[in-house]
């Protein structure tokens, strides 16, 4: 993502991943990133010139969707 490796697709899913990279027909591959070690801003205040913040710190199971919008090649019968 942007680069940077993430993971690992599934043995038996890469084959059809390589395919579908090689047939130039892939649209458009969102990916969202969730959960992992994360903040929630429960406050803030604002003390004359310095600020104060308070947090909650989460962690939560690390989850990574890929979303692949592809072009399916359409085959006539001759």
């Amino acid at each position: 993502m942007d680069d940077v490796h993430i993971g690992d697709i599934k043995k038996g899913s890469t084959a059809r991943v390589k395919k579908l990279i090689e047939s130039g027909n892939i649209r458009d591959v969102e990916t969202e990133v969730s959960g992992g070690k994360y903040k929630i801003l429960k406050s803030y205040k604002r003390v004359g010139y310095s600020e104060e913040y308070e947090l909650d710190k989460l962690e939560d199971a690390f989850c990574i969707t890929i979303e692949i919008t592809y072009r399916e090649e359409i085959k006539e019968d001759v």
